[in-house]
């Protein structure tokens, strides 16, 4: 199990599911709302989200939540695992709305600076209120999930029937020890180390371009380990952890560019990239850089460095 699709209806716990599954396995938790859900609620075009979805599931292990009919196909051909929460209705709907509820009143953010309004829960509309899809949904989704099961076309997918908090331990229970198992097992750890290869590396350019044009910050920590040094240039300090790395995104957005990169050296977990960027529309300033980058286990990045 190192690519895991977690699936259900809205309030059914697949985040959080989702995340306590990549913190076991050690890979990164990808949310297809933060990748859809543009700012001011902006959605993508089904190719360009098609698109996003593709360079994420790429390469390396990973746990991805969401229920997107445009992106399931890209999603659960490169997946391992499904994970199918089919929780009662009454269990989804006290969960959907005490979470629903919450969230508008304390303002909280979700992805991209997007929140949630209280006006939403008094719509009949049930695209524009998550209480009322979720109540319509969940006897399609059970439906949906029941078939897929069968599938000759999904014979390569183990699929996991999540119906109640016990089975949740009890997948927690074998995840865990299996990580421990290969953890302790001969040969893991520092004799095995990472290695990547140029198309493991541009793939990585690849997205981090992508996140920096789209001023997408969630994108920071599927590139970028939680802990990761940010060094714009050998002169300055360090920028470290999610947070700072978003602060210092934030003073680029709205620039117009073009980039083309280019591996120069790859060996091991550390890799050379010359990168030459050209901002304005017509062109007004041009760089010509070397990015030094460093890999984590998986396949994020943990130390960053800019030489102009």
């Amino acid at each position: 199990m190192r690519r895991v699709s977690v699936a259900g209806p809205s309030g059914s716990g697949k985040s959080t599911l989702a995340r306590r599954l990549a913190n076991a396995l050690a890979v990164p938790h990808i949310e297809l709302d933060a990748i859809f859900h543009q700012p001011g609620w902006t959605e993508l075009s089904t190719k360009e989200f098609r698109d996003r979805v593709s360079i994420a599931i790429n390469d390396g292990g990973w746990v991805i939540d969401g229920n997107y009919a445009a992106v399931r196909d890209l999603v659960w051909a490169a997946a391992d695992t499904v994970v199918w929460l089919d929780l009662p209705r009454a269990t989804v709907m006290r969960r959907i709305i005490a979470r629903t509820f919450h969230r508008a009143i304390t303002r909280q953010e979700l992805w991209n600076g997007n929140r949630e309004s209280i006006i939403n829960v008094f719509r009949l509309d049930p695209q524009k209120n998550i209480i009322r899809w979720s109540w319509v949904k969940h006897p399609e989704y059970a439906a949906r999930y029941a078939r897929t099961t069968a599938d000759p076309a999904n014979a390569h997918l183990r699929f996991i029937r999540i119906r109640s908090g016990a089975d949740i331990d009890e997948l927690m229970s074998e995840v865990t020890a299996s990580a421990s198992s290969t953890d302790a097992s001969p040969g893991a750890g520092s004799s095995d180390p990472v290695r990547m290869d140029r198309d493991d590396v541009m793939r990585w350019v690849a997205g981090y371009e992508q996140a920096w044009r789209d001023g997408d910050l969630a994108a920071v920590e599927r590139l970028f380990t939680d802990d990761a040094r940010y060094r714009p240039s050998p002169y300055d300090e360090s920028e470290v952890g999610h947070d700072a790395i978003k602060a210092f995104w934030l003073d680029d957005e709205g620039e117009v560019f073009t980039v083309q990169a280019e591996p120069v050296a790859v060996e091991g977990r550390h890799a050379v990239v010359r990168v030459e960027v050209r901002y304005g529309d017509p062109v007004r300033q041009e760089y010509r850089d070397l990015w030094l980058l460093c890999f984590a286990d998986d396949g994020r990045v943990e130390d960053y460095e800019e030489w102009a």
